[in-house]
């Protein structure tokens, strides 16, 4: 259920920045469009795990205990993994958000057979 959960909510996301980013800045390219809207889940993930390789990595013995610094390395090393998937499905959600909104930029409920 959480599994469910992250993928939903690495989906949801970025398709939302990415309609909210092609209304303000209409003059970005698609590639630009795509990584900014899956970029900053990915970052709210890879910033502290990161940290907390670094934090563990460089820590002295007598701190870690028995194999604590291990775990606390193994945890950020999954965590930058689920981030990348994270990244990948946010870039997916992006290009898929461009392609069903139609005209690039254009957010207007209106099409051009009505007018």
């Amino acid at each position: 259920m959480e599994l469910l959960f992250i993928v939903l909510f690495s989906l949801v996301v970025p398709y939302s920045v990415t309609l909210l980013v092609m209304r303000f800045r209409q003059g970005w390219s698609r590639r630009k469009t795509a990584f900014a809207a899956a970029l900053p889940l990915a970052l709210l993930i890879w910033v502290p795990c990161i940290w907390l390789l670094v934090d563990a990595s460089i820590s002295p013995k007598e701190e870690c205990g028995v194999d604590a610094c291990g775990m606390a390395m193994m945890f950020a090393t999954i965590g930058i993994f689920y981030g990348l998937i994270a990244f990948a499905f946010g870039l997916g959600a992006a290009f898929l958000a461009m392609r069903l909104s139609g005209k690039r930029g254009d957010l207007s409920m209106t099409n051009e057979t009505f007018k």
